[in-house]
């Protein structure tokens, strides 16, 4: 498997005005012996690559080496070192969330049923702080709360568990809400999304193996508060985030297509030709056309089709 790290726009970019827009060279290239199931950045200084070995290595990240790479490889790690292994796990490693607040604090769900949580600032970083049993199938998805405190997993056995951190790991789980398929990714709701008198920070949305995204109310976790068939096949990814002051919520699907959700708009986005896998919502800053600043929101989506689409909102 490789995991290439891209820059955008390019630094050429930025500085020519006829350059096309949107344009992205990848800066950095990882190889590992076997898949890799999910990455997440963690304080932008650091990236956690989840393996099917079991394993979660993390890279340090250093922008000012890029082209600093071998000859005979261009591209290798030169900007990524690795730090750390997290190798507690008995199988593949399908999931990776980053505390929004303590964002040294690593969740991961693996094959092997059970969620564990690191703290990459302990002196042991790698030695997990909790593990956390309870799915009787695979864990494909995780999600912090608004703190490390609160979780919710999305498992195969047709489950979402949600945890609370605060409590011994054998009374962690303090709610099970069951779905008719296999639950296959799991988000926490951001602003916009509430509905039925709920927060946003109590609203919870979760992909199905058929298509369907349900909504699930922290406070009363058993019972999903909607559900809707948004897609012709399983929902592999869900992102919820607030970019630009606009609620932005989108979902990529076996069924190549991106659903993209923004207030009184839902845009169908047809870009890969296999399953989508990838998604990410970024709002970043890059130098105008006319010389000054300017804010985009990036959705950046990867498929089985072997391509990499970043898309601007333009929100």
């Amino acid at each position: 498997a490789v995991v290439e790290l891209w820059q955008w726009p390019t630094a050429a970019a930025a500085a020519d005005a006829d350059a096309p827009e949107g344009a992205a060279a990848a800066v950095s290239r990882l190889h590992f012996e076997c898949g890799v199931g999910d990455l997440a950045w963690l304080s932008g200084a650091s990236l956690a690559v989840a393996q099917d070995d079991g394993n979660v290595e993390v890279f340090a990240y250093d922008p000012k080496a890029a082209g600093a790479a071998d000859a005979s490889d261009p591209m290798s790690d030169a900007c990524l070192t690795g730090t750390v292994s997290l190798g507690e796990h008995d199988d593949l490693v399908n999931a990776l969330a980053v505390a929004p607040v303590s964002t040294s604090v690593l969740a991961s769900g693996s094959s092997d049923g059970t969620i564990k949580v690191w703290d990459l600032s302990a002196a042991i970083a790698n030695r997990s702080v909790n593990t956390y049993a309870g799915h009787i199938a695979e864990v494909n998805g995780v999600a912090f709360g608004a703190s490390a405190d609160s979780m919710v997993s999305a498992s195969s056995d047709m489950t979402l568990r949600m945890w609370d951190r605060r409590l011994p790991e054998e009374k962690a789980c303090v709610g099970v809400a069951h779905v008719p398929y296999s639950a296959r990714c799991v988000a926490w709701a951001q602003d916009g999304i509430s509905a039925g008198g709920s927060s946003d920070s109590d609203l919870v949305l979760a992909g199905l193996e058929d298509g369907t995204i349900v909504t699930l109310d922290t406070r009363a976790f058993g019972t999903p508060l909607s559900s809707e068939l948004k897609h012709q096949a399983s929902v592999q990814r869900i992102v919820s985030a607030t970019c630009n002051g606009h609620a932005v919520t989108a979902s990529a699907s076996e069924d190549c297509t991106v659903q993209v959700n923004t207030p009184g708009a839902e845009t169908v986005v047809h870009t890969h030709k296999d399953y989508v896998y990838g998604l990410a919502l970024c709002s970043m800053r890059s130098q105008g056309k006319g010389g000054g600043d300017s804010t985009a929101v990036g959705l950046v989506t990867g498929g089985w089709d072997g391509a990499v689409n970043l898309l601007d909102l333009e929100l």
